[in-house]
This record gives structure tokens, C-alpha cells and sequence, in this order.
């Protein structure tokens, strides 16, 4: 699996898993559970041999708090007496 990850390639979107939450950062599930037979599944089908599994998200990597700065919009806020429309880019 050399190609870009897409969520459509991971067992739990194709599926339609109920308990599938897709991680933003690699698509994998984050709702993972070794009590479950289906979760047990997946995990096997996307065993690659190396460090990461294709179908299921490492969340010790891909903590909440990591995700959601990944993912939040950073915001500046800018003095409002500030004008833009008459910046030319040199005074």
C-alpha cells in the first residue's frame, strides 16, 4: 500500500461500521476495542508488517489534544482601525 491513503480504502468506511470514528489526520478508526470480533477483523486485514496499521488509527500518536490543534483554524484578531483596502505595499 505505496499509494495516498484514502478514507474509502479503510474497512471500517467500507463497511459502514457503526462504531467507526474516522481519525482526520489518517483516516484510521479511533474507536477501536480488541473485545470486539469486527474490530479484531480490521485490525488484522490492515496489518502492513511495520509500525502503523492501515485500518486502525494509533491515538498514543494521534492524541485529542494534538488532533484537534491539527485541525482547529488558528485566529488573529486584528484592530479594527486598521484599513486594507488602501494598502499598496509601500508607503
Amino acid at each position: 500500500m505505496n499509494s495516498i491513503k484514502k478514507v474509502s480504502e479503510v474497512r471500517g468506511n467500507r463497511i459502514n461500521c457503526p462504531n467507526y470514528q474516522i481519525c482526520p489526520i489518517c483516516f484510521g478508526c479511533r474507536a477501536f476495542d480488541s473485545r470486539d470480533p469486527e474490530c479484531l477483523i480490521c485490525f488484522e486485514e490492515g496489518d502492513t508488517g511495520g509500525r502503523r496499521n492501515f485500518n486502525v488509527c494509533d491515538k498514543k500518536t494521534h492524541r485529542d489534544d494534538l488532533v484537534n490543534k491539527m485541525i482547529t483554524k488558528t485566529v488573529y484578531k486584528v484592530d479594527e482601525s486598521i484599513n486594507f483596502n488602501n494598502y499598496g505595499g509601500s508607503e
